[in-house]
């Protein structure tokens, strides 16, 4: 459950588009949301040689400030959120990264895949990687695909799509997804992408999962795929776009195989679609880990 989600944001409409998002999973969980603008040094701004007013970082903090109060004020006036503002200064991505590792209560952070680029403003696109990669809690990536989408009332998503592996580590990720799935009655959908023989016992798997899952009161259905489903992304994502869908996976695996898997998958749902996708950080890696459990 999100009790705190950070939200980086460069000043760019693009970087913006990641707030109906960040703000549904806030309404739902009764999470705090907090909007970081993190001011770079200028040593990486690209205007080694040029001159800045002396007064340069005291006119960038005091827009930066002004800047977050705005959109705060918004997203409080529009659906009551509690919202807080903090400027860092430093490399971007290392600065998100450390507020997330200082403030022990940030569940998830939230930012679009790709911001704008230019001027002071950072780059999106590199700091999302490296977010990725040295974030200790949960992330939400969406990509805009370089358009601005401003959703017509809130958010609420319908479908959840949850990618298993057949291994103990990916199903973490339901822990995540059963929480939002609760809060906004959504749908559990649950998709196989480990490729088995015989194709059957992968869609086996998912029944006695989705069983599990019924148990427990939620709304659960099965993607059944022919065998090859990371080829199937592209028209899964055209579902979800139409069903309002989020995607909640395991950031990272257990060994080469599980990790090429799992970020095959979540570059095809950023690339083929406008559906936001979890990275759910793993707890820990569970005894025989790398072993698929289709026979349990």
């Amino acid at each position: 459950m999100q009790t705190h989600i950070a939200v980086p944001l460069d000043g760019s409409s693009l970087a913006e588009t990641i707030l109906p998002h960040a703000t549904a999973l806030a309404r739902a969980t009764s999470a705090r949301v907090t909007l970081l603008r993190v001011i770079p040094p200028v040593t990486s701004l690209g205007l080694m040689g040029v001159e800045l007013p002396e007064n340069w970082f005291d006119e960038e903090m005091a827009w930066s400030r002004n800047y977050l109060v705005q959109v705060a004020r918004h997203l409080t006036d529009e659906g009551g959120i509690n919202v807080q503002t903090e400027v860092l200064e430093g490399d971007p991505a290392t600065e998100i990264v450390t507020y997330a590792q200082k403030k022990h209560d940030v569940t998830l952070v939230a930012m679009t895949t790709h911001g704008l680029s230019g001027g002071h403003r950072w780059l999106l696109g590199s700091v999302a990687i490296k977010v990725l990669h040295e974030l200790p809690t949960s992330l939400l990536l969406f990509n805009p695909h370089g358009k601005v989408h401003r959703p017509p009332g809130p958010i609420s998503y319908k479908t959840i799509l949850v990618p298993l592996d057949g291994t103990r580590v990916a199903e973490q990720a339901l822990d995540e997804a059963k929480s939002i799935a609760s809060h906004m009655k959504a749908t559990l959908l649950l998709l196989s992408v480990m490729p088995v023989s015989p194709e059957s016992a992968a869609n086996d798997y998912l029944e006695r999962e989705a069983e599990v899952l019924r148990k427990q009161a939620l709304q659960v259905a099965v993607w059944e795929n022919d065998g090859h489903p990371v080829e199937e992304i592209p028209q899964i994502s055209m579902g979800l776009e139409h069903h309002a869908g989020l995607v909640v996976m395991i950031a990272r695996g257990h060994g080469d195989r599980q990790q090429h898997l799992l970020r095959s998958i979540s570059e095809k749902f950023l690339q083929h679609s406008a559906v936001p996708v979890l990275l759910s950080q793993v707890q820990e890696f569970i005894s025989q880990e790398g072993e698929e459990n289709y026979e349990r």
